[in-house]
């Protein structure tokens, strides 16, 4: 696993979130395109699906108040190669991958967060995490249609909430009642990391945009709703999770200094104040999450002692005119 030294987090404060289609694709090199088609081959005799993803051109803090991202689009099968190449340390390997994904922070009734545990299969294993994913055209178009190009231009590729709704009722948590989740009115922030490259450089990887949702069921009975219906399905979803109490949030934020450099294979803490968090998660928690689940800043000390033991969370500024652009070509 590459190591993630740095993670950057765009805070949007209360600001309304904008994602404008741009209509552009992704120029790639044809060794890295030839890499990606051959990564790609073997899982599609598999019988993968090859969705379309966001790709972020631009964010950008507008001087009427809102936050403007523009996006292309991009295959999923893509970011799959783009993945293996910076991995395996290719000379070809991308600059960047900024496509698009979508996190719900759910906050039940009774004042506990869901989180749960990354799978040994799956990137960054052992690690606790809010449910979340690429936004895509599988989600409203389904398995056998999500590649056809009409889907590149579908306003529901690019609708935040409607993708964060999506993705909870028909993957996170299926069967949910309709209606037992509300998200905030505005995302909290975004966030990505950075990965590090075999020459010793820094890629920046995988944008997050995170929201509150406020589910109207407690505690337990979400868990108890998980328990059923997977149980009932033949299948687990959430291998392991828990329900972190709102009031221990400040603490978690604070304890994932001392998880810096910890194998997260092997700490398997249940302590819900000492859960080693996701990267992303932890930015979008610095970025305006927490605030908007407990009212409460981030502690101004954190972000300072987190960068003395190596992971630097960088807030960006959002001042009104500022835009940051990001690659198409790679």
């Amino acid at each position: 696993m590459i190591k993630t030294p740095r993670v950057d987090v765009m805070p949007f404060k209360g600001r309304e979130v904008k994602i404008i289609p741009t209509g552009e694709r992704p120029k790639i090199n044809p060794e890295l395109a030839a890499h990606n088609e051959a990564i790609w081959a073997p899982k599609k005799e598999k019988g993968y699906f090859n969705a379309w993803v966001p790709l972020v051109t631009s964010i950008g803090y507008t001087d009427e108040g809102s936050v403007d991202i523009g996006a292309g689009v991009m295959p999923f099968s893509d970011t799959v190669g783009f993945f293996e190449a910076v991995q395996n340390g290719e000379d070809y390997a991308p600059n960047s991958l900024n496509c698009l994904s979508v996190a719900v922070f759910p906050v039940t009734s009774d004042g506990h967060l869901f989180v749960s545990r990354r799978g040994e299969s799956m990137t960054y294993p052992g690690v606790w995490n809010i449910p979340g994913g690429y936004m895509n055209s599988m989600l409203f178009a389904g398995r056998e249609r999500c590649s056809e190009d009409e889907f590149t231009e579908d306003p529901r590729l690019f609708d935040i909430k409607g993708q964060a709704l999506l993705r909870l009722y028909n993957q996170e948590f299926e069967n949910l009642p309709e209606g037992v989740v509300t998200l905030r009115e505005n995302p909290s922030a975004l966030s990505f990391e950075y990965l590090r490259t075999h020459d010793g450089g820094m890629v920046p990887w995988e944008m997050e945009i995170g929201i509150v949702g406020d589910f109207h069921m407690t505690k337990d009975e979400l868990e108890q709703h998980i328990n059923e219906y997977e149980v009932a399905k033949g299948q687990r979803e959430h291998d392991s999770f828990q329900f972190v109490p709102v009031e221990s949030l400040q603490k978690l934020v604070k304890n994932q200094i001392n998880l810096i450099g910890v194998d997260s294979t092997s700490y398997d803490r249940r302590d819900p104040e000492r859960i080693f968090l996701l990267d992303w998660n932890l930015g979008e928690l610095v970025g305006g999450a927490l605030k908007d689940i407990t009212g409460e800043e981030v502690d101004e000390s954190v972000l300072g002692d987190l960068r003395s033991k190596g992971l630097s969370v960088n807030v960006c500024d959002s001042f009104p005119g500022i835009t940051y652009p990001f690659p198409t070509s790679f």
